[in-house]
């Protein structure tokens, strides 16, 4: 389905030409992509900044939603570091619904290499408007 976030977000739009370009694919409980972070995310020591993440995380968790039909808004969103990723190396961003209801939306998020070792994992409450 195609939506309004998936055209003209930063992370994923394919018609914003500053869009990253990740390409989630959709899964049987939310959406999956690969990321290879480049030289420009950089924070300090050739580790990808952690805001950039948690946005990233924060994008593919509503992506899940809105592939649904259903416009949300993020209204929590927690965060845990596990490992810093570095840049130029492949991951694996994964978001899960987890309950729907009427009033709320919660949902899981997590990055890991493809040997399945976990860098950052995300939980968050989304609003339907």
């Amino acid at each position: 389905m195609e939506h309004v976030m998936k055209n003209h977000s930063f992370f994923s739009g394919k018609f914003n030409p500053k869009s990253m370009g990740i390409e989630y694919t959709e899964t049987k409980t939310g959406v999956k992509a690969v990321f290879i972070p480049k030289p420009e995310y950089i924070s300090y020591f050739d580790v990808v900044h952690g805001g950039l993440m948690s946005a990233i995380l924060d994008d593919a968790m509503a992506f899940s939603i809105n592939i649904l039909g259903i416009k949300a808004y993020t209204a929590k969103l927690e965060v845990k570091f596990v490992k810093p990723l570095i840049v130029e190396e492949k991951y694996f961003v994964r978001a899960d619904i987890l309950r729907r209801r009427k009033s709320f939306i919660t949902t899981e998020g997590v990055i890991k290499d493809f040997s399945g070792n976990i860098f950052i994992t995300s939980s968050a409450i989304f609003i339907p408007v």
